[in-house]
C-alpha cells in the first residue's frame, strides 16, 4: 500500500490522477459505439440460429 500511495504522489501518479477519468470516459463511449454499430449482426446471427434450431415462432398466414 506505501508503494501506491508513493507512486501517486510522483508526477506520473499525479498525471494518471488527472487524464484517467477522460480516457475511461472515451473508452466507454468507444465501446458504446462498437456496441450499436456490431448489435444488426448479433441480432441477424442470433435469430439466424434460433431459426435453423426450429426455436422461432412460425409466422401467422
Amino acid at each position: 500500500m506505501r508503494d501506491v500511495i508513493a507512486f501517486y504522489a510522483t508526477p506520473t501518479g499525479k498525471k494518471v490522477i488527472q487524464v484517467l477519468p477522460l480516457v475511461l470516459k472515451q473508452s466507454i463511449e468507444a465501446g458504446q459505439r462498437w456496441g450499436q454499430a456490431m448489435s444488426p449482426e448479433i441480432q441477424a446471427r442470433v435469430v439466424g440460429a434460433l431459426d435453423r434450431e426450429g426455436l422461432l415462432p412460425k409466422a401467422k398466414k
